[in-house]
């Protein structure tokens, strides 16, 4: 072995007292994945990250399907080190190449299917758009001067200066979230009562698939469906919405995770791997209406047209 790669690196974590409380020093950690450790900023924000390993397996778990498990133990004894850029700098993650790769394309396929069944499915992406719909009917009110109940400090600020303190965004959790919808139920403007009200009782909007449609054909049918809301007497951004949903399942672009053999230079997984080389950059859509499910027939008759 070389005086070279036998080397120590150090791997002691920053000195906290000289850095800056978050978020500024955790901002490229976080978010963009760059840190002086290259394979602990990865596993916080990468392609392989934790987050991810540990939320595909527990909404499988949750939601009762299949799609999302894959052999996350294999997984990890496939993982490695790379080679540095320089000498004394920390290495970047890596796969072995010589038994990873079939892991980390099931990996990949799991997080491709939870979306597709799961995350994009149209009664959760129905809800999710029932709630924006709600909070930004609220946000309207309070900027006409409206009081209403329970109101979280940080909706109030974003409406009403366009930005919310950390204080404030940490205080909004599902229990005040919920608890001030709850409240809202008996507002007098007829929209945010009904809306909340649905929102307790699942009474869920319905959807209507776009498929093929490019992005005019979207906003035509989107066009159609709020003339209708309108003529029932209904507030047509608050009843019926466009709801696209996309997500890119595998990119190594800006990645650096990488496949290492015992011989030969470490190469993007994309290159390796036929499967993954189909996947890269490839985006997965999938646009709706969302509307009032006393709405459907006639969207659906005046989409068809």
């Amino acid at each position: 072995m070389s005086k070279t790669s036998s080397r120590p690196i150090s791997v002691s974590p920053p000195n906290v007292r000289e850095r800056p409380f978050p978020p500024r020093s955790c901002t490229t950690w976080g978010t963009a994945g760059r840190h002086e450790l290259a394979y602990l900023a990865r596993a916080v924000s990468g392609t392989l990250d934790v987050d991810r390993c540990d939320y595909l397996l527990r909404d499988a778990h949750g939601t009762g399907v299949p799609y999302g498990r894959y052999d996350l133990d294999w997984l990890l004894r496939s993982l490695t080190f790379g080679r540095a850029k320089a000498t004394g700098e920390a290495p970047p993650l890596a796969i072995d190449g010589a038994k990873g790769i079939v892991s980390l394309e099931s990996f990949i396929l799991a997080r491709l299917f939870m979306f597709q069944q799961v995350y994009f499915h149209k009664a959760a992406r129905a809800a999710e758009w029932m709630i924006r719909a709600i909070l930004s009917r609220a946000a309207n009110l309070v900027r006409e001067g409206f009081a209403l109940p329970q109101m979280p400090s940080a909706i109030a600020s974003l409406a009403r200066y366009r930005k919310a303190s950390l204080g404030e965004y940490l205080e909004l959790d599902d229990g005040v979230l919920f608890g001030a919808m709850h409240a809202w139920e008996s507002s007098k403007d007829r929209a945010l009562s009904d809306l909340t009200q649905r929102i307790r009782s699942r009474s869920l909007f319905k959807t209507l698939e776009l498929y093929g449609m490019d992005a005019s054909g979207c906003a035509q049918a989107l066009e159609k469906a709020r003339d209708i809301a309108t003529r029932a007497g209904l507030a047509k951004e608050s009843y019926v919405g466009l709801d696209i949903a996309a997500d890119t399942p595998f990119s190594d672009d800006d990645d650096p995770l990488a496949v290492v053999f015992p011989r030969g230079a470490a190469r993007k997984p994309g290159d390796v791997s036929f499967l993954l080389g189909r996947l890269r950059g490839e985006t997965v859509t999938r646009a709706r209406l969302i509307f009032a499910p006393e709405l459907r027939d006639a969207i659906r008759a005046a989409v068809s047209e």
